[in-house]
């Protein structure tokens, strides 16, 4: 038994929110995996609301997400919070400030490769099962939407004109498809890109 939780032990990762000036990016996650770790854990309590740090937390899950990779995480939000358009990210252990039947949903629905996209030559291809609507597959050829992705890859400023207007034009578009999610003056893409294929 003491065997068994020094494994689990050295093949888990610590981010300790209270400590970290910034949560790790991809290229992080990455050498996490080839590492051999199998488990982020999360330590402190992760706050859905209208700043930044969720926006942040997003990418953060959003990434981990991607990589098929466990996430242990607990959190608290705000009951405005549209938890919905998060339900294709890992799902917390636990969640206060929202009905805890959504939380049951989310964790009992959950499971890999419900949101995601994949790029091709100029163009990207998005599949979205997530759990609240009917399946959807969108073919995105447009050279503005393509490189909006990219940016949206990280947390976008909406008050610092990252985005040029015609990118506004076609953020809205994002938003109202449910694509990306806006959170006080910060936005994020919500699909993740796939990494392996989900079964």
């Amino acid at each position: 038994m003491l065997t068994q939780h020094l494994i689990e032990k050295e093949l888990t990762v610590q981010v300790n929110l209270d400590s970290y000036s910034y949560l790790p990016l991809n290229n992080e996650i990455v050498n996490f995996i080839n590492a051999g770790k199998t488990l982020i854990e999360v330590r402190g309590t992760v706050s859905l609301n209208s700043d930044r740090k969720t926006i942040e937390f997003i990418r953060f899950l959003r990434d981990v997400t991607s990589y098929g990779c466990r996430i242990d995480w607990s959190g608290i939000a705000d009951s405005y919070f549209p938890i919905d358009l998060i339900s294709h990210l890992y799902p917390p252990i636990s969640m206060k400030g929202i009905d805890i039947d959504k939380v049951n949903l989310w964790q009992q629905s959950y499971r890999f490769g419900q949101f995601y996209l994949r790029k091709g030559p100029n163009f990207l291809n998005i599949m979205d099962k997530r759990n609240y609507r009917s399946p959807l597959t969108y073919t995105i050829g447009d050279p503005v939407i393509y490189s909006l992705f990219e940016k949206l890859n990280m947390p976008v400023a909406l008050n610092d004109n990252e985005l040029t207007e015609i990118e506004n034009e076609a953020l809205n578009v994002l938003l109202h498809h449910k694509l990306a999610i806006s959170n006080n003056n910060y936005v994020i893409g919500l699909p993740y890109r796939i990494h392996k294929w989900p079964v």
